[in-house]
C-alpha cells in the first residue's frame, strides 16, 4: 500500500541500548505483542518514547485479545488493535488519530485476501550462541504448557477465528 516498512526485532538484539538505537528516529513503531513477549514488548514502548517523544505506538497481537487491560495499562501505547488487524492496519498507519485507542479489527472474508507473506523476513535470534538455547522458530515456555510452543494465525475464516490454537 506504498507505506514505507523497516522490520525490526529484540530477537536481533542482544542489549537494550541495541534496540534504543535502531528506534531512533521513527514516527511510528508497530508491535504484534504475545504474552510471553509482553514485558519485551512493555520495556520497547518506554525506549521508543524516550528517543522518539511525539512517535505513536500501534500495538495489536494475542496479548491484546486476551489480556486488554494489561496493555490498556501502558500509558506509552496510543493504539491497541483487539483481533485481527489485517482490515484496519493500512488505514491506522496512514491516519492513528482518526482511530480510538482500542479498535476491535474485523477479520477477512477469505484467505484470498491475504497477500503471500515471505517468511525468510521473520527475523531470526542475534547470534549463533542464541540460536542454540533459544527454540526458533518455536517460542519458550510462556505458562499455557512446557516449552517450547508454537503459535499460529489460524486461518481468520475458520468459524471459531482463534488466535492460538496448538502447543508442541
Amino acid at each position: 500500500n506504498g507505506i514505507p516498512t523497516d522490520v525490526f526485532s529484540t530477537r536481533a538484539a542482544t542489549k537494550w541500548d541495541q534496540v534504543q538505537k535502531a528506534m531512533q528516529g521513527y514516527e511510528i513503531l508497530i508491535m504484534n505483542v504475545r504474552s510471553y513477549t509482553f514485558p519485551v514488548a512493555y520495556k520497547s514502548a518506554k525506549l521508543f518514547k524516550q528517543v522518539n517523544p511525539s512517535g505513536i505506538i500501534l500495538t495489536g497481537g494475542m496479548h491484546a485479545t486476551v489480556a486488554l487491560d494489561e496493555m490498556e495499562a501502558i500509558p506509552e501505547i496510543d493504539h491497541i488493535c483487539q483481533g485481527p488487524g489485517e482490515n484496519v492496519i493500512v488505514d491506522l498507519v496512514k491516519d492513528p488519530k482518526s482511530f480510538p485507542r482500542v479498535i476491535i479489527g474485523q477479520p477477512s472474508k477469505s484467505m484470498a485476501d491475504w497477500p503471500m507473506i515471505d517468511r525468510t523476513l521473520w527475523p531470526k535470534p542475534a547470534s549463533k550462541k542464541l540460536e542454540k538455547s533459544f527454540p526458533w522458530p518455536l517460542e519458550p515456555e510462556c505458562g499455557w504448557g512446557p516449552g517450547p510452543v508454537v503459535t499460529l494465525l489460524t486461518s481468520r475464516v475458520c468459524p471459531w477465528q482463534c488466535v492460538f490454537c496448538n502447543e508442541n
